[in-house]
């Protein structure tokens, strides 16, 4: 009976042990070039998944700090483009905005080769957006429904015409 404890105590420690705690993202400094670091990049990074992983919700400290950071990242990061066309306002409406751009990361620094590839990048972002919406029931409605039921054909690209 003793060993059914161990193992199962063990196993939980060493997941929680090897969770990564997130960054301090206000005491990171972005005022010159030379502070988009490798490292900044990883706490970007940090940052999107964060805001994907986790519903919505203001009263979460951790979350609106992320999210902060984020916007600060992208206005100032000189190795990467972010563009949010008046399309994007369309369907990112409300807490769905910070959702797209932190999709709009995610994809960019997970595949740094197609990250210039701005069409590439707004499209890979729509799918987070969408996987999010699905994770956490959003209610989608208007044009958010619409690319939805064209992903769901596996017309995405062709209904943005990308």
């Amino acid at each position: 009976m003793r060993k059914f404890f161990i193992i199962p105590a063990f196993f939980v420690s060493s997941l929680i042990g090897s969770a990564q705690p997130s960054p301090d993202y206000t005491s990171i400094k972005l005022e010159a070039k030379e502070d988009y670091t490798a490292d900044v990049d990883k706490a970007a990074l940090q940052a999107a998944r964060l805001l994907l992983s986790t519903p919505g919700n203001d009263r979460d400290v951790s979350r609106l700090a992320a999210a902060q950071f984020l916007i600060r990242w992208m206005s100032g990061t000189p190795t990467y483009t972010f563009t949010l066309d008046e399309r994007a306002g369309k369907f990112a409406k409300d807490d769905l905005l910070i959702v797209y751009m932190a999709a709009m990361v995610k994809y960019s620094l997970e595949h740094p080769a197609d990250s210039k590839m701005e069409k590439v990048v707004q499209l890979n972002a729509v799918k987070g957006l969408l996987d999010y919406c699905r994770q956490f029931e959003v209610k989608m409605t208007g044009e958010l429904k619409r690319l939805n039921a064209a992903n769901e054909k596996g017309e995405l690209e062709k209904y943005l015409g990308k």
